[in-house]
Order: structure tokens, then C-alpha cells, then sequence
């Protein structure tokens, strides 16, 4: 119910407090936001912030199961923050605003700064919440944390949706149930870390989390602040890191008569939105203060109170070119935002998912960059992609092998530091379908031969970092977001209900496919940089490259993406004025095969030692090996 003016009055006996503790007007402070603005339980009641400066008036509503139970009139204070205190707002306490917006309408509103929202009977409101209750026992994973360079460890990561990725009898679970499931599941994948999406509250389900109502409150439907908290504890004590898939571009925009739980608006003008965008939401301005003091309160609330260990910001190519224009508050909003993370948070990732072309995302700010840590390579997964779909028979076409697939290994080094991520939206229907899908066969064994050849390439080529999406692993027949459009889960469990199965072996594959990758630092030590061509041949589809971490450690991978297999191929090496190394290899052994039965290969095809031939100046001049069809070898050289 709206009150007016003249029975929106305390109740009878109550006497209103300013608040004890003003808006914050140091610029320090400033960022931390989420300190202040919204509700904070006191030793003596709560209270309560919130930013309406063209607003004529503001009540504290506050309410249980939906009805109200007390009504305090607010005051605005110098920085144009409403605000109140009262003994009257316990922690779990629900509560609301009501606004006597610019016009002089009325409209019920959710906090900005919620911590929590819940939704009775279509009605949301915001929580009391208690920030600092929770007893974390992370403290070895966060003491090591700043001493990390993510780019220089391994960093392999499992996307998935926290509200979909698993279900019990139908129904959501919680976080702190989720908790439990990941880390048993990755005990078997041994991904470095997991991204989650869908952990900022959102109203709308079949947004997959990208349309946001509340940028500091979790899913409505997940649970607790703590059980939040819980889920990134229980993750760090078993060594697994926590991405955030953070979206700052964008909010949902939505009225209903007298009630809103939207930003926009809020006071009755623009304080945060400039235009609407393709996606049913509303751009943020960030030439306007509100929206830069918000999101940077926000990510700073989720690496401080949370214990994120990254986050993932969508859409970056719309947030800084729009309509053939460079959106400079963006720009600098971006540049800020790095800036902050990275000066008291070392060790917590930055990543960019654009699809735009804006230059030097990744460069840091000091040398005219954005200062992001890593790029989203949307055009490089598209490349391997397509190379994956192309007929068997034309992979050799130099516009397949060259333009798609080697391409794509010269461009990783250059300019960006691109991760290579199999994304949601990879996976998704309108982009490319399933990788089980996607391959040009209905042989089940080239189809699952394929699928084991696409995750060698997306793992172990040279990046900074990499990244598949839940389901990806299994092989899973039914794209993900067509399973949720028909109210089905989003992975296809059952699939691995048999030991024996083409997808439990595929689910195996990736697993130790990991650990090759965790335990060899030629693969991450030095990036994309420890990386050196061998040779490639688009007529036999083949490629081979080494990874290096320039310490005496260094591997050969040897890929074939032909359906034809040799029981004796002779690999061209460089010359020896390209490669001088070469000249000290001693033995070369087989440390990994993804043809091997226990994958659903052949196993024809192994090699213990493979053979250097030699000229007769005892300069290597090939390598000579056994080459399974449709496969991934990987040699360890050892030196004299």
C-alpha cells in the first residue's frame, strides 16, 4: 500500500534518529559504498542509506510476510542521502522504500544496496542482513592469494550456471548444497577454478542471470548470504578458485503499478540509465557518478565479503562502443575499476568478455590500456569451432586449416592476452549448438574422437587461461539452455549413468586431460609465451607445436585432425638455426595419447619412445612416431 504524505508517520512513542554514522565524503571511502548505503544492523537497531536526491520524501517500510508493521519517515542529509536509524529493523528484518518520486507519484522500491532480496506472491523486498557473522576457514587459500600470478599458474576453468548445473527432484538447491557437489565433481575434473553466472539476483530465470535487479544481492532463489559465503569456503579449503561472472553493463528495468525493485527511475529522474538496450535492460550511464559509486561498491563487496577470486565482466564491447561511438565514462570507469582490484587485491583476475574491437583491453593502464588480465577470444573459439564443423574432407582446404586453425595460434601471442573459453553462449543454441552436435559425423567414434581432439586444442595451445562450460565435459547430446526452454535440468546426468559409456569415458578424458595440464609447467608458466612452432601440414591435417617453460622443460604436442591414422609418420622439425635445441634432445617419451582405449580410442596407435632421425651431420631432422586418427600426442623431450 502507498501511503501519503500525511499517514506515513512514525509509530506512536517512537522517536526518530539521525544517523550516527554519515555518508562517507572522502574519495577512500567513497568506493566502499556497501559499507554505508543500504541496511546495517548497529548495536542498538539499524540503519538505514539510500541515494534518491530528487526525491520530495522517503519512509522506511518496514514489513513481515509482506504486510507492514512500521513506517519511519527518513531525512536527507548534505551528500542528498536519505537515511534513518531505528530499533526497530533486526537482522532478517524485510523492509522497502517508499518514494515520493520528482512528480510527486509514489512507488514502493527495493534497495539498491540490498544484500538479500525475497519474493512472496510476486512481491520482492530487501533484507536486513548481517555482514560479518560468517566464520571463514579459507585463511591458508587468501593468505597465499595475493603472492599469485593467475597468468603464471595453471588456470583451467569449469563454467557453470549456479542455478541450473544441478537440481534436486526438480527444485533449485541452495549454495551451500552446491558447495558439497562441485568439489566432489572436480575432485574427478581437477579444474583450477569454477565461474559462476547467475549469483546476482535476477527476477527473470530465462535471463540465465544477465538481466540484474540487485548488484549486491545473490540469486533470490539460492539462499543466504552465508550459505553464499559457505559455497566459496568450502571451494577454497579444497583448492579450487571462485570467478564471478559480474555484469556491469546493463539492468533490468521493470515497473509493476506502484511497486519496483528497478533502478531506474528511481527518484523519479535518470540517475543511473541512458538507453535501452537490445536485451530488454537499460544501459548504464557512466558519464553519471550514481552508477560508477554503485558497481564499484559492487565489485569490491564481492572480492572483500565474499572472497571472489575474479570476476568476469559481460558485455564489455557494448559498455565501451555504442552506436559507432567510444562511451568514454565507460572507458574510465573500466580503468578505475582495474586499477582498484589490482592495487589492494592482487591475485584476483580481471576478465573481459568482448565481442567488440576496442584495442588494447589487456594492456595495462600505465602503457594506454584497460588494465584487464585476460580477453574472452569470442572470434578465436568461433574460428576452432568452425574448423571443427568442416567435413572431414576438406580440413585440408588452406582457407580451413590455415584461415580457421592456425590462425588462430598466431594471434595468441600478439596484442592480447586471449583465453581460450568455451562459453555458455558457445554452447547455447542460437551460437553453435553442442560440441556432440557440432562435428560433421554421426559415427560415435569420430563424433567422440572430435570432442576429445577439441578439448586437447582448447586446453593445452597456448593462452591465458581456459575455460569450458558445464556439460561441455560429458558430451552432452541436448544444448543446455534447450533443456531449460523446456523445463528440463540444464546437464544431461543420466548420460553418465553407465561406467562404460562413450560420455563417462569422454568425462574421464577431461579429468586427466587436467592434471596433464596442472602438472606440466610448460604449459602455463609462461603463458601464451611458452609456445614454439614445429611444423603444420594442411594436405595431411596435421599440427605440431612445443610448449616450453624455458627451464629445461619441454613438450611436444603432435595433433592430427584427419580420420586418418599412421602407424609410422615422419614429422618435419625446424632447422636446426631456428630451433638449437634440438641439437640436445636425447629421447623422446609418449606422456599422453588421446586415442588410448580407456578414452574410447583404438590403442593401436602408442608410442613408448618415439624415434629422432637424424642427418648425417646428427642434426635432428624428423621425428618419427605412431599417429592415431583424430587425436592428440604429447611428447616429454629429455636433453643431454
Amino acid at each position: 500500500m502507498i501511503h501519503p504524505v500525511g499517514t506515513c508517520v512514525p509509530l506512536s512513542g517512537y522517536e526518530e534518529k539521525r544517523m550516527a554514522e554519515p555518508e562517507p565524503v572522502r574519495k577512500t571511502l567513497d568506493k566502499h559504498l556497501y559499507l554505508y548505503r543500504g541496511a546495517h544492523p548497529r548495536a542498538e537497531g539499524t540503519s538505514f542509506q539510500v541515494f534518491a536526491p530528487n526525491a520530495r520524501a522517503v519512509y522506511l517500510v518496514l514489513t513481515a510476510y509482506g504486510n507492514e508493521e512500521h513506517v519511519v519517515r527518513m531525512h536527507k542529509n548534505v551528500m542528498n542521502v536519505w537515511e534513518a536509524f531505528t530499533k526497530y529493523a533486526s537482522v532478517y528484518r524485510t523492509y522497502r522504500y517508499c518514494v515520493e518520486e520528482a512528480q510527486g507519484h509514489w512507488k514502493n522500491r527495493t534497495d539498491p544496496f540490498s544484500f538479500r532480496v525475497v519474493e512472496r506472491e510476486g512481491i520482492c523486498e530487501s533484507v536486513v542482513c548481517a555482514l560479518d557473522t560468517y566464520s571463514w576457514k579459507d585463511e591458508r587459500w587468501m593468505q597465499m592469494r595475493p603472492n599469485r600470478n593467475p597468468l603464471r599458474e595453471p588456470l583451467s576453468i569449469y563454467e557453470l550456471s549456479a542455478e541450473h548445473w544441478r537440481k534436486r527432484d526438480g527444485s533449485i538447491i541452495s549454495f551451500s548444497e552446491l558447495a558439497h557437489k562441485i568439489v566432489e565433481y572436480q575432485r574427478i575434473l581437477q579444474f583450477t577454478h569454477i565461474e559462476l553466472y547467475g549469483v546476482l539476483d535476477h527476477k527473470n530465470e530465462g535471463s540465465w542471470g544477465y538481466q540484474v535487479d540487485h548488484f549486491l544481492a545473490l540469486n533470490r532463489r539460492m539462499g543466504s548470504v552465508d550459505d553464499f559465503k559457505y559455497l566459496v569456503d568450502v571451494c577454497h579449503q579444497n583448492g579450487i578458485g571462485v570467478i564471478l561472472d559480474w555484469n556491469a553493463t546493463h539492468y533490468k528495468h521493470e515497473h509493476h503499478g506502484d511497486r519496483s525493485q528497478s533502478l531506474h527511475d528511481y527518484d523519479g529522474t535518470h540517475q543511473f540509465g541512458k538507453e535501452y538496450s537490445p536485451w530488454g535492460t537499460v544501459f548504464f550511464d557512466f558519464d553519471k557518478e550514481e552508477p560508477r559509486r554503485l558497481l564499484l561498491a559492487s565489485a569490491l563487496y564481492w572480492v572483500e565479503k565474499m572472497h571472489i577470486d575474479g570476476l568476469r565482466l559481460d558485455a564489455v564491447g557494448d559498455m565501451l562502443e555504442r552506436n559507432g561511438n567510444v562511451e568514454w565514462g565507460a572507458v574510465n570507469f573500466i580503468k578505475e575499476l582495474n586499477a582498484l582490484i589490482h592495487e589492494q587485491y592482487p591475485g584476483v583476475l580481471m576478465i573481459a568478455e568482448d565481442s567488440g574491437s576496442f584495442l588494447n583491453v589487456t594492456k595495462p593502464i600505465s602503457e594506454g590500456g584497460l588494465g584487464f588480465d585476460a580477453k574472452v577470444g569470442i572470434h578465436m573459439q568461433a574460428k576452432i569451432r568452425n574448423y571443427f564443423k568442416t567435413p572431414y574432407q576438406e580440413r585440408d582446404w588452406k582457407e580451413h586449416h590455415l584461415g580457421k586453425l592456425i590462425a588462430n595460434l598466431g594471434e595468441i601471442s600478439r596484442e592480447e592476452h586471449w583465453m581460450l573459453a568455451h562459453s555458455h553462449d558457445d554452447a547455447a543454441d542460437q551460437r553453435y549448438g553442442t560440441l556432440y552436435s557440432a562435428t560433421p559425423t554421426q559415427d560415435f567414434w569420430r563424433k567422440f574422437a572430435d570432442m576429445r581432439l577439441f578439448h586437447a586444442w582448447n586446453l593445452l595451445t597456448p593462452g591465458a587461461g581456459h575455460l569450458i562450460h558445464m556439460g561441455d565435459e560429458i558430451g552432452q547430446k541436448w544444448a543446455w539452455n534447450g533443456r531449460l526452454n523446456a523445463s528440463e535440468g540444464a546437464v544431461e546426468w543420466h548420460l553418465l549413468d553407465e561406467e562404460t559409456s562413450w560420455h563417462r569415458r569422454l568425462f574421464h578424458y577431461v579429468g586427466d586431460l587436467n592434471r596433464l595440464y596442472r602438472s606440466k609447467p610448460a604449459f602455463w608458466k609462461h603463458g601464451e609465451y611458452g609456445y614454439k612452432m614445429i611444423s603444420h601440414f594442411c594436405q595431411n591435417k596435421v599440427v605440431g607445436f612445443h610448449r616450453l617453460d624455458f627451464e629445461g622443460g619441454r613438450l611436444a604436442l603432435f595433433y592430427n585432425f584427419s580420420t586418418m591414422g599412421y602407424p609410422q609418420y615422419d614429422f618435419p622439425l625446424p632447422a636446426l638455426n631456428d630451433d638449437t635445441e634440438l641439437y640436445w634432445v636425447r629421447g623422446v617419451k609418449e606422456i599422453f595419447n588421446s586415442d588410448a582405449v580407456q578414452y574410447g580410442g583404438t590403442g593401436n596407435f602408442s608410442n613408448e619412445w618415439l624415434t629422432i632421425l637424424k642427418s648425417e651431420q646428427g642434426i635432428p631432422t624428423h621425428f618419427r612416431f605412431a599417429m592415431p586418427p583424430l587425436s592428440l600426442l604429447v611428447f616429454e623431450e629429455y636433453w643431454e
